[in-house]
């Protein structure tokens, strides 16, 4: 099982579109690795970059996965320190509620294999899962500058 180190508290509308539990089942990747997760809505400046509802582009920034935890504005006291072990920190970015079960729907049926293949191809992942609203498809973003 995925350890959770943060979860935020959600406003209504707001979710959180594929929840640890389907991360550990679908993508065995993160198990092997010993990852960690932090579910995150206002409590890092990516809410001021990626809109929950319409998202930048069409996309919606669904999760980061990286090698240490993302930079996050809270109170360090209410986040569990990262296991010695852990090699992979995945954020999972709050959507808005009518884009969970599409959201979802798409990690299911394609997102957990690409997820586990970009995990499971380099020694230290940092990358970007996004969902493109129109295509109902996932897709991956390694740019640098995307991935603070």
């Amino acid at each position: 099982m995925l350890a959770t180190l943060f979860r935020d508290r959600l406003p209504k509308g707001l979710c959180f579109p594929i929840g640890v539990a389907v991360l550990a089942e679908r993508v065995p990747a993160l198990s092997k690795s010993s990852a960690a997760a932090v579910f995150v809505w206002q409590s890092t400046w990516a809410s001021q970059l990626f809109n929950a509802s319409c998202g930048a582009a069409g996309k919606l920034t669904i999760m980061q996965v990286r090698p240490d935890l993302p930079r996050m504005r809270i109170n360090e006291r209410k986040v569990r320190k990262l296991p010695l072990e852990s090699r992979i920190v995945v954020a999972e970015f709050a959507v808005s509620s009518n884009h969970r079960s599409h959201v979802l729907a798409a990690f299911v049926d394609h997102g957990a294999s690409v997820l586990e293949r970009e995990i499971e191809g380099r020694s230290q992942p940092k990358f970007l899962l996004h969902y493109e609203i129109e295509t109902a498809r996932l897709t991956v973003t390694k740019n640098r500058k995307d991935i603070w």
